[in-house]
């Protein structure tokens, strides 16, 4: 995240695996004119897309990493171990057609009752905040998740030419009900890790040969990067009764001044702290369907920016006292260059709670000579010591960003700690010497020998 997000991410190939013949497509409003679309079928189901659009089985490559960041259209569900770089973001048109599982959260977020294809079906009714249209088909058991980034429309097309072949099976989706909420956390004082997609149980498991005993998760979003095929309340608590704690994070919408755009949605200012609630709400609607508990804080990935501050205080000030409202806590992921920002608006925007700050200086410790000593010192600090790069650990390999946390994972937790002074906390990203865009690319991470 942050000063990480400069350095180049490496393209993926795909390999086009299906592929039906080039037709007109079935809803072209939204589409590029003149475009040939192509036909995809998977269980019976098949939908159009732009023929461009590289399609992966993965099934037969269960190392792919169903990003969303690229167009591509994903069929099956992805492996246990997909290899997704812990550093992607941003949101783009993607289709993902998957078995429908009723322990997903999306399955849980397809509530409205429609009609498609002339049989019943299930959407979700907030694709206007996550970019994601979800429609599962109960007549073919399978679920499609259309993104989007910045064309809704060429999305709404793809969803409007899905259609159900006489080959469907049908499958049995009772309507979600509530989730228990699981255990609270309490403070966890330790060494830990994030990736882009949550690994299986399995990985998990090997990995409690390494140093790590916690995990960050990355629970939704407008610029989530990532699908997450095995981000389920089950996986939480298996990975709970193993021991592991786990920090969730939040990739909403991005500064209009954001250094690296990378095609993110950005705040709209005049309409930031409604977009920042509106954020929230959805946030702790997707903590819900995990089965997480109230008091768990959840970190906003807010990335680097320069020049439009107010716009994003109004928006993190709203984040935070709407999740206080849901009875969540809230944590931002931000530029240390925008420090300033949050400190300067204090008294009069709601602080977060919990400061989870990158200074790639590859020393595992809470404390930091860029923070003051009295701010975020009641256990409200996570810090990410490096930036992404391969582990192996119980023959497992992993592309994770390194975090040291000393942190109130819980309500009780954090109010045993409200004694401790300072403000409540964001999560930061760090870099050293005058910051312009073109040098905030450029400098070194903070606390390495260049800055000193």
């Amino acid at each position: 995240m942050g000063f990480r997000r400069f350095a180049a991410v490496a393209p993926i190939v795909i390999a086009v695996l299906v592929a039906g013949s080039a037709v007109a497509p079935l809803a072209a409003q939204g589409s590029a004119a003149g475009s040939a679309w192509h036909t995809v079928t998977f269980s019976g189901v098949r939908l159009q897309v732009p023929s461009s659009w590289p399609v992966v089985n993965l099934a037969r490559q269960p190392f792919a990493c169903p990003r969303l960041d690229v167009h591509a259209v994903y069929l099956g569900t992805a492996g246990p171990d997909s290899s997704c770089p812990a550093g992607l973001r941003g949101k783009t048109e993607a289709v993902q057609l998957e078995p429908a599982n009723p322990q997903s959260p999306d399955v849980r977020e397809a509530t409205r009752p429609v009609t498609i294809d002339g049989r019943p079906a299930r959407t979700n009714l907030d694709s206007a905040i996550t970019h994601t249209i979800i429609d599962v088909l109960p007549a073919a058991g399978v679920e499609v998740s259309v993104s989007y980034g910045s064309n809704e429309a060429l999305a709404t097309a793809i969803s409007a030419t899905i259609r159900i072949g006489a080959g469907a099976r049908a499958v049995p989706l009772m309507q979600a009900r509530s989730l228990p909420l699981g255990s609270p956390q309490g403070y966890f004082h330790g060494q830990g890790f994030d990736t882009c997609a949550a690994p299986s149980a399995a990985a998990m498991n090997s990995w409690l040969a390494s140093r790590y005993r916690a995990v960050g998760i990355y629970i939704g979003g407008i610029n989530q990067a990532c699908a997450q095929a095995n981000l389920t309340a089950g996986w939480i608590s298996a990975i709970r009764a193993r021991g592991w704690h786990y920090f969730p994070f939040y990739v909403g919408l991005q500064a209009t001044c954001m250094l690296n755009k990378n095609g993110n949605a950005a705040i709209k200012p005049r309409k930031a702290a409604a977009q920042g609630a509106a954020a929230a709400a959805d946030a702790a609607t997707q903590a819900r369907n995990l089965g997480i508990p109230p008091g768990t804080p959840l970190i906003y990935d807010m990335e680097a920016y320069a020049g439009c501050g107010k716009q994003v205080t109004g928006f993190l000030g709203a984040w935070d006292s709407q999740l206080r409202a849901e009875g969540y806590r809230a944590g931002i992921y931000e530029s240390f260059s925008n420090i300033g920002d949050l400190v300067s608006a204090a008294g009069t925007m709601t602080e977060p709670a919990v400061m989870d700050y990158a200074d790639w200086d590859g020393r595992a410790t809470a404390s930091s000579s860029y923070l003051p000593a009295g701010l975020w010192a009641g256990h409200q600090r996570i810090h990410q010591y490096q930036g992404g790069h391969n582990e192996t650990w119980g023959r497992v390999r992993m592309n994770i960003d390194n975090d040291q946390l000393d942190v109130s994972l819980s309500a009780a937790a954090a109010a045993a700690a409200a004694a401790a002074p300072g403000l409540a906390g964001v999560r930061m990203a760090v870099s050293c010497g005058p910051v312009t865009p073109a040098a905030h690319r450029l400098l070194p991470p903070a606390g390495s020998g260049a800055c000193r």
